[in-house]
């Protein structure tokens, strides 16, 4: 009877061998990240779980580690099967995720930082990571916000910006002589992109910005132009929502931290001025932004559409302004080689040949006449 029930009692073990505290997949991802997280540690996670409760680890390691923090399913059965104690012989963890879980177990068990459970552990690790990265968070709001205030006053201002508007309004005004659109005021930013890129009929298909661009801007127009251009690309790249976004999560992540048992954290010193400085650039942003825009005659703010048709407007006013100075050169040398054929000009410089050999044999004879 003892040896019938033997193959019952292997297959219950192995079941139990089996059952894991974490999913495969995800367990493979744990392990993968924890193998560069874990090697300052020397792959003591329970040290590395410490130094983040201690906000003594950088903000970037501390936003990677939170999403691999167990479940309170995986909480549970990491207790059960690694550290609950009874008859049962506990099982040893195999596996990167299944360590993680049970360090995680053990600093709950033993009660430090004030963690009760792993949605604490969570939450402080998340705290913290805001908190950690409120410098380089607002020093990144205040960069963006000052590339789109120099953008917006640099457009708003520029007199080569305003001249390239005004020859394009000049030469739409004289292609539309006759026609209710033959006497425009102005045009908003939708008409500017279809006015730059309107061709010619005929088969030079030259476009109004050609027509435009064929003077040289008056003063140091293009050196401006020039300036302004790279303002326009970087801030059309960017949205004013997300500094407000990003600016409202720090100061929201303030206020959790202000409530809570990190404020006297060293990680929070400084986290108001951060908060304050973060919000003050993104409200000087905004109201640049909204200036130039209303300057436009946009009412809505929209940096992608405002930025991105000033920015296309220089870069092809400058591109075309190159095609007409490779044009001129290129008319200059064929002037000068044209000229070059004449007899006349054949003739200038078969003499200029003569006047430079007489001059070497003037020299020639007076080093002779030297060494005499």
């Amino acid at each position: 009877m003892e040896k019938a029930a033997e193959p019952e009692v292997e297959e219950q073990a192995k079941h139990k061998a089996e059952e894991e505290a974490c999913e495969a997949k995800r367990s493979a991802n744990i392990a993968i990240s924890l193998a560069t997280l874990a090697k300052p540690f020397d792959g003591d996670l329970s040290a590395m779980l410490r130094a983040a409760c201690e906000g003594a680890i950088a903000h970037d390691i501390v936003e990677q580690l939170v999403p691999m923090l167990p479940s309170d399913d995986e909480f549970s059965k990491a207790r059960r099967l690694y550290r609950k104690s009874g008859p049962e012989t506990l099982r040893i963890p195999q596996k990167p995720a299944e360590s993680l879980f049970v360090a995680v177990v053990d600093l709950v068990q033993d009660g430090e930082f004030e963690i009760t459970s792993p949605q604490d552990l969570r939450s402080r690790l998340q705290l913290l990571g805001d908190a950690l990265s409120a410098p380089d968070a607002s020093k990144k709001i205040a960069e963006d916000s000052q590339t789109l205030i120099k953008a917006s006053d640099g457009a708003r201002t520029s007199k080569a910006l305003a001249e390239c508007l005004r020859r394009l309004l000049d030469v739409g005004n004289a292609l539309n002589a006759g026609t209710r659109r033959g006497d425009a005021k102005g045009f908003t930013l939708a008409s500017l992109e279809r006015v730059a890129a309107t061709k010619s009929t005929d088969a030079s298909a030259v476009s109004v910005l050609d027509f435009a661009a064929r003077k040289a801007l008056t003063g140091d127009g293009e050196k401006e132009l020039e300036e302004l251009e790279p303002l326009l690309r970087a801030a059309r790249k960017l949205e004013l929502r997300e500094l407000e976004k990003e600016s409202t999560r720090l100061a929201r992540c303030s206020a959790k931290i202000a409530e809570s048992a990190l404020a006297a954290h060293p990680a929070a010193s400084g986290l108001a001025e951060h908060v304050m400085n973060a919000s003050q650039a993104s409200e000087n942003a905004s109201s640049s932004v909204l200036q130039c825009s209303k300057f436009f005659g946009e009412d809505s703010v929209d940096c992608a559409h405002l930025f991105g048709a000033l920015h296309d407007l220089v870069a092809r006013f400058q591109s075309a302004r190159l095609k007409v100075k490779a044009d001129e050169e290129r008319k200059a040398k064929q002037a000068l080689e044209e000229k070059r054929k004449t007899p006349e000009a054949k003739r200038e410089r078969r003499r200029e040949r003569r006047r430079g050999r007489a001059a070497v044999d003037d020299v020639l004879r007076a080093v002779d006449a030297g060494k005499k």
